[in-house]
């Protein structure tokens, strides 16, 4: 008896990481399409997968809020929402819930500044960072609500 609770667990482990490892590539996906097809200029993400494939450029106000919103956050939304999915899958959830909410925000955080300092290239913004927070929140959020909801 033991060992088929012990066997039901292990299955409930799997198909959760599944779940969240499912859900976190699907949100890195879509969170480099705008690289790909919107911003104008070169990125090193743009330039690795331009040397594969040919994207064409959606024509977008540069200068519009539509694109800078794009450009500028939603991919680090996406990003950083997918890190607690991924947290989560390779840990079977072992941490605390702050653990999964914070790590993301820490670590863009500590980007961000070392991007502003010089030492990667980029613009060290501070809403980057508290885009962070919000999607590993919201990231967080999905997995107790929603994805442990389905086991």
């Amino acid at each position: 008896m033991e060992h088929t609770h012990l066997q039901s667990k292990q299955k409930k482990i799997d198909r959760t990481k599944i779940i969240c490892l499912s859900i976190c590539f699907l949100t890195l996906v879509i969170g480099l399409i705008p690289y790909l097809c919107i911003r104008t200029s070169s990125t090193y993400i743009s330039s690795f997968f331009e040397m594969f494939f040919h994207f064409e450029k959606i024509t977008l106000d540069e200068d519009g809020l539509l694109y800078i919103l794009i450009t500028s956050f939603f991919s680090d939304f996406c990003w950083a929402f997918a890190m607690p999915f991924a947290l989560f899958a390779f840990t079977d959830g072992n941490y605390s819930k702050k653990f999964y909410i914070l790590c993301m925000p820490i670590i863009g955080t500590v980007l961000e500044f070392l991007q502003f300092l010089g030492v990667f290239s980029g613009v060290g913004d501070l809403f980057d960072a508290i885009i962070y927070f919000i999607a590993s929140f919201f990231g967080y959020i999905t997995i107790e609500r929603r994805v442990l909801s389905w086991q």
